[in-house]
């Protein structure tokens, strides 16, 4: 890959505008020794996702050699990157297609591969005590999650440009993953006094609870958008950042328990809301 230093004149003391910069890194080709090469820049977002891969894979074999709170917070740093590179990408004006495809697979081994592997190899792996039909069970929800991660990304990008910016159909893959990591994470430093062995069965039901609502059709908030069209439609409202620094606050209380909180209270949401609607419909029949 080629390396691109940028440098102003010393003359020119106007902000450069780095979309139309980039834009001109075009990739170019030359001859050396009767082979004819092509140079592409390496634009930002696709250092993103390499480094969310890397982190993916010190998280896989952090979980498989025991070291389940490294596993988990690798896998919250790729939320964190995945949230940066879309907004890199429409920054820098180098979306495309493969850029799309290339952020699936990322975000199905981030958030569906890696927490499923986290999960069995902390808990689920413990129901083979019970007996090797449990055991099954435990490996085959492990699998469950992961296909529905696919499931719900294969959806997502089905629907792109089509659905209601406002929400999520299903929970977001990303979401699920932070239910199940920052489960993982609450128990897994021993501050609460179970493990995983002990709570295979409680961590069985949060890891198929996960992986159908990603599935389902029941809508989550998605924390952006207005609803309407223009410019103001892919806007975070203003009610949302002036809540972040509340939580960060809260978070240095004790990440991994706040973690876990935010994490439930989000997931029920969605079945909470679902529930109302139902109730509301309902009464609104009979009047």
């Amino acid at each position: 890959s080629a390396q691109f230093v940028l440098m102003r004149r010393r003359d020119d003391h106007r902000h450069p505008d780095w979309q139309q910069v980039l834009q001109r890194l075009e990739s170019f080709d030359f001859e050396w020794n009767g082979i004819r090469y092509r140079v592409v820049p390496y634009v930002g977002h696709a250092r993103i996702r390499n480094s969310r891969a890397s982190g993916l894979d010190a998280a896989i074999i952090a979980a498989s050699q025991g070291r389940f709170e490294t596993a988990c917070i690798a896998i919250f740093v790729a939320a964190v990157l995945d949230g940066l590179d879309g907004r890199v990408a429409r920054l820098t004006n180098t979306q495309s297609e493969f850029g799309v495809q290339y952020d699936s697979l990322a975000d199905l081994v981030s958030f569906g591969m890696a927490p499923a592997l986290v999960m069995y190899h902390w808990a689920l792996m413990s129901m083979k005590l019970d007996g090797n039909t449990l055991g099954k069970i435990g490996w085959l929800a492990a699998f469950l999650y992961a296909a529905c991660a696919a499931l719900r990304l294969a959806r997502f990008n089905s629907q792109v440009g089509t659905v209601d910016k406002r929400w999520f159909v299903g929970l977001a893959s990303p979401a699920a993953a932070g239910l199940m990591m920052s489960f993982v994470w609450a128990f897994a430093d021993g501050e609460l006094g179970w493990t995983g062995e002990e709570l295979r069965y409680v961590a069985l039901g949060v890891t198929l609870a996960a992986a159908l609502l990603m599935v389902s059709r029941i809508r989550f908030w998605s924390f952006k958008g207005t609803g309407e069209g223009g410019a103001k439609s892919d806007r975070i409202p203003f009610v949302v950042l002036a809540l972040v620094p509340l939580v960060l606050a809260i978070l240095f209380i004790d990440l991994p328990r706040t973690l876990l909180a935010v994490g439930v209270v989000y997931a029920l949401s969605g079945p909470g809301y679902w529930l109302w609607q139902r109730v509301r419909r309902h009464k609104d029949a009979q009047a």
